[in-house]
């Protein structure tokens, strides 16, 4: 596989191809099969030999600790409790307009519910479907041993989320507190501003993993709705992408002249998608990608537990983890067999 992609590189630095024919399937379809042709006519030539004798390799992608890396069934505790969703917390409609963050006094102790929210409207991330409902005052704890925020000392700029952490008590009242990936990593809304959000982020993560371990997760979406986002959609902290169980391909020409189309993959046409991008054989360093390809993609799912995660494709690969994978022929196939369909 990773001479096959060397191959067509070196081809195309030496016989660019002209324009595709209209028609976006058709197109896709016709610069896939170009490249199959490229790495035969090479090889024929004797550049496979060229290619090889380099000592080119393909370096295979290490797995997520979350598993985002693999394609497994899930297995399901013999006797897990069930596990409450929204533990009578929602998160509030993201924020549009830059807003105020939260003020409060220090937080009190004995919440037994925390929800984790997206701040940002667009750009931010997906919000868990469940809430943590074990070892809540931990967190309460993580924040109140922060240290307070300087606002002297010097920040970077990087964009990066916020978050809000709402916090729920048995007499039904909640506590709002809101934290910045970026920069200082300011925390507001428990006492005096304090620095290090990101930590309490994690550990809001590490623990409602460590729950989901031993819970069932709820009823799974019968299907994804296709996102309204004129951007890329927004994923969970907790997504396993290549463990959806469902999922929509959203595409659009790649020059930006088109909005995002959208339809769902067949289920067992998602298995076969799935495990080619979690082949470590597919792996395709950066300056390997193919960005003749006439469609972006975009493919969104659910795993079982509802998380909301996608990946781009583009360039003829799609991002998994921190690397890119190119899709087998037969999974290339079946993704345009999706756009074939909708665009009659």
């Amino acid at each position: 596989m990773s001479d096959e992609h060397d191959l067509r590189d070196r081809l195309h630095a030496v016989v660019p191809e002209p324009p595709a024919a209209p028609g976006r399937a058709a197109a896709a379809r016709s610069l896939a099969g170009r490249r199959r042709r490229r790495g035969t006519l090479v090889a024929v030539a004797g550049v496979v030999a060229a290619i090889v004798g380099a000592g080119l390799t393909v370096q295979s992608l290490r797995p997520d600790d979350r598993g985002t890396d693999r394609v497994a069934t899930p297995s399901t505790p013999s006797s897990p409790p069930e596990v409450d969703a929204g533990a009578g917390i929602t998160c509030p409609p993201p924020r549009t307009d830059g807003g105020t963050p939260p003020e409060g006094a220090a937080l009190p102790t004995g919440a037994t519910s925390a929800r984790l929210c997206p701040v940002d409207a667009e750009g931010g991330f997906a919000a868990p479907v469940d809430a943590l409902v074990s070892d809540v005052d931990s967190i309460v704890g993580a924040i109140e041993a922060l240290p307070r925020y300087d606002q002297n000392q010097p920040c970077t700029m990087e964009w990066e989320p916020s978050y809000w952490l709402i916090l729920g008590y048995p007499d039904g009242t909640t506590r709002q507190v809101e934290g910045s990936l970026a920069g200082c990593e300011v925390l507001q809304g428990a006492g005096p501003a304090r620095t290090g959000a990101e930590g309490v982020w994690d550990r809001y993560l590490q623990l409602l993993g460590d729950q989901r371990a031993s819970t069932t997760p709820p009823p799974a979406p019968d299907a994804v709705d296709c996102p309204a986002s004129k951007d890329f959609s927004a994923s969970s902290p907790l997504a396993t992408p290549l463990q959806s169980v469902h999922a929509v391909l959203r595409w659009r020409d790649t020059d930006g002249s088109s909005s995002w189309s959208c339809a769902q993959i067949p289920d067992d046409d998602l298995a076969v998608i799935l495990a080619s991008l979690a082949d470590p054989a597919n792996t395709i360093r950066p300056g390997r990608l193919d960005c003749e390809q006439v469609l972006q993609f975009e493919i969104v799912g659910v795993n079982r537990w509802g998380d909301l995660g996608s990946m781009l494709g583009d360039c003829g690969a799609f991002m998994v983890g921190d690397r890119y994978r190119s899709p087998s022929q037969e999974a290339e196939d079946l993704m345009l067999a999706v756009v074939d369909a909708h665009d009659g």
